[in-house]
């Protein structure tokens, strides 16, 4: 068997030159016998995440040569040799949409899913990664499809209770990946993933309350009106308006755009529901939080205030069930006990 090269002494560019590394690790790969095999494809498994993660930039034609040995390398019963292989997976399909095909097309989606199961945060980080990279794609709608194949929902779910942050992060930029296709939104809903999301954003942990919030936000503009009407009933409102008091622009810009386009007629189809927005909004002092930012010194979140005041107690004309008029300010004051 030829020896098997250290860590220590493989580089980048050894590995991507043409008479480099790689295709002795590939004879390595097929010729190691059973008795050596772990030990060789660990190996193997840290020279590619050399090649995938090495300092500088790399053309993708030089690490495409490599994916096959990858796809291999993920049936392995080695939990060291597997989270080696993910890592390089999370690298090559990080912002690289050949990348991303690349490995879509090597047939490792399957494999991927199921290693969300894994109880190693050293397998689960980089394989959930690597699935948010691909969802993210350009082709990101075909790939998506592709990954619902998988039952994916279920595990994305439990993970949402990981201990780890970084892991419920991309667990929720995931999810939010999936909602921006608008076909997937009721699968989300019926696997009950929305209630904990909503339990997120209402953390304190801002990288993950962005990506939930996403996923919040993707289902209000993309979704239709019972979807919006059973993000509501599950408490949506509230955990919006929890965000408008955090000191971090992007979430208040975030909630105060869902909130917005919630309370557009488009997204509502009667008053009763329109009413129900309004309500929820008041029910948990939201309308303590929003003239304070109408105020804001950025221009957007102000502009963004002004559009949901005006249209949620504003002086245009609604029409209640009985098809009378009334100004939205006049109306909403009244029947919710709002000033004078």
């Amino acid at each position: 068997m030829p020896r098997t090269p250290t860590s220590g002494t493989l580089t980048k560019n050894s590995l991507i030159e043409p008479a480099g590394t790689l295709p002795a690790l590939r004879k390595m790969a097929e010729d190691c016998d059973d008795q050596s095999k772990i030990a060789v494809f660990r190996e193997i498994a840290r020279a590619l995440s050399i090649l995938c993660h090495g300092e500088g930039e790399t053309d993708f034609s030089a690490i495409e040569p490599a994916l096959p040995l990858l796809s291999r390398l993920l049936s392995s019963e080695d939990a060291e040799t597997v989270g080696e292989v993910c890592d390089a997976l999370s690298k090559v399909s990080a912002g690289n949409n050949d990348g991303i095909q690349t490995i879509v097309e090597s047939g490792v989606v399957p494999q991927l899913v199921e290693l969300l199961r894994s109880t190693s945060t050293k397998i689960l980080s980089p394989t959930i990664r690597t699935i948010a990279n691909i969802t993210e794609g350009n082709n990101n709608a075909s790939q998506i499809q592709l990954i619902m194949r998988y039952d994916i929902l279920p595990c994305l779910l439990e993970l949402l209770d990981h201990g780890d942050e970084d892991i419920r992060r991309d667990v929720c930029s995931v999810i939010s990946n999936l909602t921006r296709a608008g076909d997937h939104i009721q699968a989300v809903i019926d696997a009950g993933i929305f209630p904990k999301l909503i339990e997120l954003i209402k953390s304190t942990e801002a990288d993950i309350q962005r990506e939930a919030v996403g996923a919040v936000y993707n289902t209000i503009l993309y979704g239709n009106s019972s979807q919006v009407t059973y993000l509501i009933e599950v408490g949506v409102i509230p955990a919006l308006c929890s965000l408008l008091q955090v000191n971090n622009i992007d979430l208040v810009q975030v909630a105060l755009g869902a909130l917005e386009k919630m309370l557009q007629v488009d997204v509502y189809q009667t008053f009763d529901q329109l009413e129900a927005i309004v309500k929820a909004i008041c029910n948990c002092d939201g309308m303590k939080t929003l003239p304070g930012l109408q105020k804001h010194e950025d221009n957007k979140i102000s502009s963004c205030v002004t559009n949901i005041m005006e249209s949620a107690f504003g002086t245009h004309l609604i029409s209640d069930d009985a098809g009378r008029a009334f100004p939205a300010m006049q109306y909403y004051r009244k029947i919710l006990g709002i000033g004078k």
